[in-house]
């Protein structure tokens, strides 16, 4: 939604892939058994009038649900060329430049970013699935609070300060072998650097906020630095936002 009004007006450049397609607005009805239904009652829409919401034909849940599946298999998260092209009854327009911008599920970017898998492997997700990281993390800082506390007075401090050991590693592979996750050196080592990014950002976030979070691994982030590249780059910036169409 937020995507669409900035798109839609004018006011920035949308950067990375297309969103999932979910604006639907529901309204609570209560039982007097304390049970709840929900009723579908409307719809978002853009400034330019484009629905939000993906269609989607009744009954069939399964399309429905294996949309971003497709999405992958037809290639759409890895170039944009496999993005298909969207009928002229799908077409909009901005409200200042007259740039043309396309309904039918989801907010299109302005530049695109291609997903990155490089990091990933199935050490990885399995650590991430069976919550190994998250468990040592709230059990480091529950061992080490008082100390890094005193020696990194601000979010910043720790940042620039603050480095995962080789030891903090060990430990994080012998707490993934107790809960079941098989140790695979090679996967490991593919995905180490995002791994260590993941447990520096989430011992900070402890310690201070969930902005310390993002400070730590937006860094990893493909679309975070292009869009960083973009914001900074007026050259750039302003060539995404010219008129469109008379």
């Amino acid at each position: 939604i937020l995507s669409g009004a900035i798109q839609d007006n004018d006011r920035g450049v949308i950067v990375g892939r297309r969103t999932f397609g979910k604006g639907l607005v529901q309204r609570p009805f209560p039982f007097p058994d304390g049970s709840m239904m929900r009723l579908t009652v409307s719809r978002y829409h853009t400034p330019s009038g484009r629905c939000i919401q993906k269609p989607y034909v009744d009954g069939d849940d399964e399309a429905y649900q294996r949309d971003m599946i497709e999405r992958y298999n037809a290639g759409e998260l890895t170039s944009a060329d496999s993005i298909h092209h969207f009928a002229d009854s799908l077409k909009f327009h901005t409200k200042r430049l007259n740039r043309p911008v396309y309904g039918g599920g989801g907010i299109m970017p302005d530049r695109f970013v291609a997903i990155d898998t490089t990091m990933y492997s199935s050490y990885y997700r399995d650590l991430i699935a069976k919550g190994v990281i998250n468990n040592f993390c709230v059990n480091y800082v529950d061992s080490h609070r008082a100390e890094l506390k005193k020696q990194f007075k601000t979010d910043n401090d720790y940042v620039r300060g603050f480095d995962v050991t080789p030891e903090i590693m060990d430990s994080l592979i012998e707490l993934g072998k107790k809960e079941g996750v098989e140790f695979k050196e090679d996967e490991y080592k593919r995905s180490k650097p995002m791994l260590e990014a993941i447990v520096k950002g989430l011992i900070g976030r402890d310690i201070f906020e969930q902005s310390t979070y993002s400070k730590v691994v937006s860094r990893f982030d493909p679309i975070f630095t292009e869009a960083m590249d973009i914001i900074n780059s007026p050259e750039r910036y302003n060539s995404y936002l010219t008129a469109g169409e008379k």
